[in-house]
């Protein structure tokens, strides 16, 4: 069973980040990048390495989420040819969108939820 589950970790986790590198390109090429995807993609990724090699280590792993960030920065910067501040407003938007309709979905699927579990608290169900 572990070795199941480590390989639908595993490829979920290559499937994801080249979905991911696709909707980060979405943007470069909104703000100018012309370069393809293929280099977009190369930026993305290898950025990703420190946070897939030490992201699971607590604490320590969000520092190289963090450094992750800014290497993928500085690989649209170089690879797809953006300015710094291009690459930076590209990886920024491509994040927030996401964290926006999580935040968005949580609210309005679980807050009725928790709203009904409140009212029958107090009406003593």
């Amino acid at each position: 069973m572990p070795v199941i589950v480590f390989l639908e970790i595993l490829i979920f986790g290559f499937v994801f980040s080249g979905l991911f590198g696709l909707w980060v390109h979405l943007w470069v090429w909104i703000l100018g990048g012309r370069n393809g995807a293929g280099q977009t993609l190369k930026a993305f990724l290898y950025g990703l390495t420190p946070a897939l090699i030490f992201g699971w280590i607590p604490v320590v792993g969000i520092l190289f989420a963090v450094w992750s960030f800014i290497l993928d920065i500085l690989g649209l910067r170089e690879l797809a040819g953006l300015s710094p501040a291009r690459a930076a407003l590209a990886m920024v938007i491509a994040v927030l969108i996401p964290l926006v309709v999580v935040a968005v979905f949580l609210v309005v699927f679980f807050l009725p939820i928790i709203h009904a579990a409140m009212m029958s608290s107090r009406m003593g169900y």
